[in-house]
């Protein structure tokens, strides 16, 4: 479940997510596509790892590796070339068991205060951890080699970072961020992205990316936003304008009415279309390009670069 819950919270951030596999990342898709990785799953290519060690070492890029991932190969044996990268010695375990779906802390096991260094302002927030799915699993564990602790779960290192010649960053986590978030809800549902009640988990899921965006430009990570909680707007750009898909995740119908979709960045557009090639007006912003879109018709919206762009209409 972690990769829906770590959804969840980075697009409750504002960011732009998209789901890759080893092979995929093998080919190098990271260095092509993306600016930070979240690395979930135990199991993972050896190729994959060595794509994902040469984009950090070589080309500037963020890694997150969250407990017990990039730990096993193909074949379920124990690799720890990732740690390294990572500038630890030991990571804590991913063999965690999720206790029923229900409101609450009930079943999960409070493994201590998460606290920021002295150095980062960053809100105080109680970890949670599922029970272990077998004897001797260690979630929460994290022993640091030459990596900069970003935060202490209780007395151990809860996050740390570890920062590469090349401009590339690692981070290390001893505990589920996207779980965090998802148990900080009201009423959730791992069918929806319901409103947080707390900034704190947001702000902890999303922290290597919040550490990324200042290295770049915003509109490079934040490519959207709508006015309406809970609504992503996916972007797609071509040299004859941008496409922008919205997705619902509130799991509930929406309001009548409409929404605000803003582009961020420097484009400027002369027209903008809905799905029924309706004619809408793209006005400019501090941060872009908003136009109003009608909530009853539309899942499409398609902006032109051009006034009289056949194709576009």
């Amino acid at each position: 479940y972690e990769p829906a819950f770590l959804h969840g919270a980075l697009t409750d951030a504002g960011y732009a997510v998209e789901m890759v596999d080893d092979e995929s990342l093998a080919r190098g898709v990271a260095k092509a596509a993306f600016d930070v990785v979240f690395l979930t799953q135990a199991h993972t290519t050896t190729r994959a790892r060595r794509a994902i060690a040469d984009w950090v070492t070589r080309d500037g890029g963020t890694l997150v590796a969250l407990p017990g991932a990039g730990a096993r190969d193909e074949v379920d044996r124990p690799v720890t070339d990732l740690d390294a990268i990572l500038g630890v010695t030991k990571r804590a375990d991913g063999q965690g068991r999720l206790p029923p779906i229900v409101p609450g802390t009930a079943g999960y096991t409070l493994a201590g205060s998460l606290t920021a260094a002295p150095s980062r302002s960053l809100p105080e927030e109680a970890v949670f951890q599922p029970p272990c799915e077998r004897a001797g699993c260690r979630l929460g564990e994290l022993v640091v080699n030459d990596a900069e602790v970003v935060a202490r779960l209780g007395t151990s290192a809860g996050i740390t970072r570890k920062a590469h010649p090349s401009g590339g960053v690692a981070y290390a986590y001893a505990f589920f961020p996207g779980l965090q978030h998802w148990l900080a809800l009201e009423g959730r549902s791992v069918a929806a992205l319901p409103e947080t009640t707390s900034p704190a988990p947001r702000v902890w899921a999303s922290l290597p990316a919040q550490d990324a965006e200042r290295r770049k430009p915003s509109d490079a990570f934040r490519h959207a936003r709508t006015s309406v909680p809970g609504v992503e707007a996916a972007v797609v750009r071509s040299t004859k304008g941008v496409a922008i898909v919205l997705f619902n995740w509130t799991g509930r119908p929406l309001p009548q009415g409409s929404v605000d979709v803003t582009l961020l960045g420097h484009d400027t557009f002369a027209l903008a279309f809905h799905g029924d090639l309706s004619a809408l007006t793209p006005r400019r912003t501090a941060d872009g390009t908003t136009v109003t879109v009608p909530l009853e018709t539309v899942d499409v919206v398609r902006l032109c670069h051009r006034t009289f762009d056949p194709e576009c209409r």
